[in-house]
């Protein structure tokens, strides 16, 4: 090692700091030379630049300037617009790249997994074959035994209901019997009874038809004063009756009878009473509130003086607002119930003089009220629906008499009373 290394053990410290001072002054005066050198250039290109600028502009202007510095700008706008599309045409392309090669890896993924899939499929299907095969002849063996037995039931049920329309065809013509007939005999009674009783159980009630073939029965019971009978009726097919407008109007006279032509007051708290209000309301909620007005005068009447006269009167002042046919109806029906021997076809009737006995009292006591409603009648329409009554009953000329009595009474013509 030379003897002039300052890392040298053998140099002392003394040395070794003069030769480190003399280095470092050395290195600070030529670093300041170098700046001094950097800055004299730098200061003599703006110099030159500012010279060449100022002979520029005096040789081409100030407009020859902005030309050149529009142009020197164009170009650089051009260069980075330039080198901006190319950048992003090469982002472009590499993010298409990256794109291709994810769906392709997650094309891999998915193609992996339904092949998967399949195998897993292949094998399910596989053992549920197998189960099936295995359960095969005890499928068999059941399924024929429900199809057996779907085919029974459906062979049942058609042959149910071929009986049921039998069964109804029949209860039409023993309708038809019955109304054309004076009387029947019991055994056909019967025999219509058997069949409603049956057809009740069946859907056939709900027809539209099945309430005018009943309302024929019922009709015919009721002419029969078959009292059993129409009571049962109400009790197995009462939702048809009580829905059918004809067959109202038919129990209402029937119950109506019942209740007040009876020998001694009818129990308020009696099913006959209660059917009779029941349908006596079907009445006036149907259609036909004239019915419903002249069976709660005679009812009324029936309970004597404790009877609620001021609204006996309303009924009357209401019946005088109703229609012309409506109030025909009610004055053709007080006449008719006025005379026994009108309504029950020139045969002594119990139920007749009692009923009788209740229009006199009704006319007795509101004889303004029921003239006020008779002189508004249509005369050629209330005199038609007598003449056909009359000549349909076949009245006696007693019985015209007395009928004729009760119109002159109802007109507010003097009467003469008889012996």
């Amino acid at each position: 090692m030379s003897s002039l290394d300052p890392t040298s053990e053998a140099v002392p410290a003394a040395v070794s700091d003069a030769i480190q001072k003399t280095i470092l002054d050395h290195l600070v005066l030529k670093a300041g030379e170098i700046a001094d050198k950097r800055i004299v250039e730098r200061e003599d290109r703006r110099r030159k630049s500012v010279t060449m600028a100022l002979a520029l502009i005096g040789l081409v202007g100030a407009g020859g300037i902005y030309a050149l510095i529009d142009r020197a700008v164009d170009v650089q706008l051009e260069g980075r617009i330039s080198t901006f599309a190319r950048e992003q045409g090469e982002a472009r392309q590499t993010l298409q790249e990256d794109v291709q090669r994810q769906l392709s890896r997650e094309r891999e993924r998915f193609e992996q997994r339904l092949d998967s899939w399949n195998h897993l499929a292949t094998e399910k299907l596989q053992a549920q074959n197998q189960r099936i095969e295995g359960l095969g002849p005890a499928l068999s063996s059941k399924v024929e035994t429900e199809t057996g037995r779907i085919v029974s039931d459906r062979v049942e049920r058609l042959q149910g209901t071929v009986s049921d329309e039998v069964a109804y065809m029949s209860l039409t013509n023993y309708a038809v019997g019955l109304d054309l007939q004076a009387s029947f005999s019991a055994a056909e009674r019967d025999a219509a009874m058997g069949l409603v009783r049956r057809l009740a159980r069946t859907e056939i009630p709900r027809r539209t038809d099945f309430a005018t073939v009943l309302g024929k029965i019922v009709k015919s019971f009721h002419a029969a004063s078959q009292f059993d009978q129409i009571d049962e009726l109400d009790q197995i097919v009462g939702d048809v009756m009580g829905a059918s407008t004809d067959i109202i109007q038919t129990l209402v006279d029937h119950y109506g009878q019942r209740v007040l032509g009876a020998a001694t007051e009818v129990d308020a708290t009696s099913a006959v009473y209660a059917k009779f209000r029941r349908y006596l309301e079907r009445a006036g909620v149907t259609g036909y509130p004239e019915i419903e007005a002249l069976w709660l005068l005679l009812l009324a009447e029936r309970g004597g003086e404790d009877a609620n006269f001021t609204t006996n009167r309303e009924v009357l002042k209401a019946v005088e607002l109703m229609d012309d046919n409506d109030r025909v109806f009610f004055m053709a029906k007080l006449v008719e119930y006025s005379v026994p021997r009108y309504w029950a076809r020139g045969r002594r009737s119990f139920v007749a003089e009692q009923l009788a006995k209740l229009c006199k009292g009704v006319r007795a006591r509101y004889p303004r009220e029921l003239k006020a409603i008779f002189d508004t009648l249509p005369s050629e329409e209330f005199q038609e629906r007598l003449a056909t009554a009359m000549a349909a009953n076949e009245l006696e000329q007693e019985t015209v008499e007395e009928v004729l009595t009760v119109l002159a009474e109802l007109a507010g013509e003097p009467v003469e009373e008889g012996p």
